[in-house]
């Protein structure tokens, strides 16, 4: 699932669209990130290899519903269901059931890995888990699930997806054992992201980074993919959008003179990517001011 393209294909959501679950809202989050809220009961269903990872939130209900390799664990409002991308799961829904499920890319995570564990994506993994509780983030999923259909709470979503998406990685994740290869040095990583940091309002080009790095183009291009899980011109597009996200949420600056500084060619320019990462018009995200 590509970072900004909501599941469809080989997702959770398309096996409940399958079954008798019954979509109330669907929201995309923006930035590999999609809410959607179900109602189901008296239902089976099963997932098999998902492209994407999968939060599970109980809202109401569920009481007899049960993984069918876990049997002796029930639901119940407040449980939550943590599900890697590529896991295989079968359920069986007795009674009524009103669940919120958080749809998340492994790009988006790849992405978060990097910036708030400095982790190389390939060496985490998220905790498979079933209805077990952790009240921030059953908290997090019920403001999700209560924001208003519209527009009006956007800023909210984006916020509290993010924060979710942080605890995940913070306190259900772990560390892969195995060894990979491939990729850049720790310490290549770290002086790439600070040399990013400090020149995103400039033209950045692949010979720059390569530079950076002391590695031919071809080679650089190859070892950051590995490392970063995606292209360097996408990381460096992503972070500047997520320097203006912030530029205009902390400040008054006009448009124009934020996307210069974030090294966007106009606002134009900057009001297309704030779109396609967060689902969000720049005033949306200046109405939180």
């Amino acid at each position: 699932m590509p970072p900004n393209t909501p599941p469809t294909a080989s997702s959770v959501f398309s096996s409940l669209s399958q079954s008798r679950a019954q979509l109330l809202h669907r929201r995309p989050l923006g930035s590999g990130l999609e809410l959607a809220l179900w109602r189901n009961q008296h239902d089976s269903t099963q997932y098999e290899r998902p492209e994407h990872h999968t939060l599970s939130c109980y809202l109401a209900g569920g009481w007899q519903t049960y993984r069918r390799d876990q049997p002796s664990l029930r639901g119940a409002p407040g449980k939550l269901c943590l599900l890697p991308a590529e896991h295989h799961s079968a359920w069986v829904v007795n009674g009524p059931l009103e669940f919120a499920h958080l749809y998340i890319s492994p790009k988006r995570l790849t992405r978060d890995s990097l910036w708030l564990l400095d982790r190389e994506p390939r060496e985490i993994q998220l905790s498979a888990a079933t209805f077990y509780e952790d009240q921030q983030l059953s908290h997090d999923c019920r403001l999700l699930a209560l924001a208003s259909p519209n527009n009006a709470d956007s800023l909210l979503c984006t916020s509290v997806s993010q924060r979710i998406v942080d605890r995940l990685l913070t306190h259900h994740s772990q560390r892969s054992v195995r060894e990979y290869r491939g990729g850049l040095s720790p310490h290549v990583r770290n002086r790439l992201r600070e040399f990013i940091e400090a020149h995103l309002e400039q033209s950045l080009t692949l010979d720059d980074l390569a530079r950076v790095a002391n590695l031919s183009p071809y080679h650089f291009n190859r070892m950051f993919r590995h490392s970063f899980g995606q292209t360097p011109h996408a990381w460096v597009m992503q972070r500047r959008t997520q320097r203006a996200f912030s530029l205009l949420q902390r400040s008054t600056q006009d448009i124009e003179l934020i996307a210069s500084q974030c090294g966007f060619a106009d606002a134009r320019h900057l009001r297309r990517h704030l779109r396609q990462h967060y689902q969000l018009t720049a005033q949306q995200i200046r109405g939180g001011l």
